[in-house]
């Protein structure tokens, strides 16, 4: 029996370190070092959350909806109560969409500045190597940026970011959809109105404003 895959890591957590390539313990940054930045980097995002909460605003749930499509026939149809269920039902995505994405672009920010400043450590540290080094031994910029790469921390990040870039692509497009299709079924909406409108207008009209029907061609009065 086939075991299921595991449950991907949570979207502001680090990736296990797993195996491959495997570097000497003084090439890559040290686990303190590592604890330190990463609580620095991500603690902001727990006081924006909680300065939004003091403002007012919450997460917005998930819709227990299906998010409704926007068909050819539902073009065509004249019927202003569905398309009002429609537009109802759409904005409850796009709204639910749009705060998911704002999360994951606040989550990315946090894991590229923390890869950032790692970044910076360890240039840092080469930098002292060098100063130190024979001119043969001496790291060039290709080469810290390598080492710098293949830092097991460092690269771990970098697995993150690839997925939250992934995500946050994903998410975009979906947001960018349901925002078009909410302005599509909204002049759906208000051309419906100014229809029902203007039908009520002209069987409310009295008689004697009504324009006079013009004689059938042909048509001779008697006498």
């Amino acid at each position: 029996m086939r075991q299921p895959a595991p449950a991907p890591p949570p979207l502001d957590q680090p990736y296990p370190e797993a195996g491959g390539l495997q570097l000497p313990r003084d090439v890559g940054i040290s686990e303190s070092q590592a604890a330190a930045v990463e609580q620095r980097w991500s603690s902001t995002i727990e006081r924006v959350n909680a300065r939004l909460h003091a403002q007012g605003f919450y997460d917005v749930a998930q819709p227990q909806l299906q998010c409704p499509e926007v068909s050819t026939e539902a073009l065509l149809s004249t019927d202003l109560r569905s398309y009002t269920v429609t537009y109802a039902g759409q904005l409850q995505w796009y709204r639910y969409t749009v705060v998911l994405l704002a999360k994951t672009r606040a989550t990315l920010l946090g894991v590229e500045n923390e890869m950032a400043d790692i970044a910076a450590k360890k240039r840092i540290e080469f930098r002292k190597q060098n100063q130190h080094a024979a001119k043969a031994d001496k790291l060039g910029a290709q080469e810290m940026a390598d080492l710098i790469d293949q830092d097991p921390i460092y690269n771990d990040l970098k697995l993150q970011e690839q997925e939250l870039t992934q995500y946050k692509l994903q998410i975009q497009v979906r947001a960018e959809t349901l925002e078009e299709s909410l302005k599509v079924v909204s002049r759906q909406i208000e051309n419906r109105k100014m229809e029902t409108n203007a039908g009520g207008r002209e069987q409310n009209m009295p008689y004697g404003n009504r324009p006079p029907q013009q004689p059938p061609t042909g048509w001779r009065p008697h006498g």
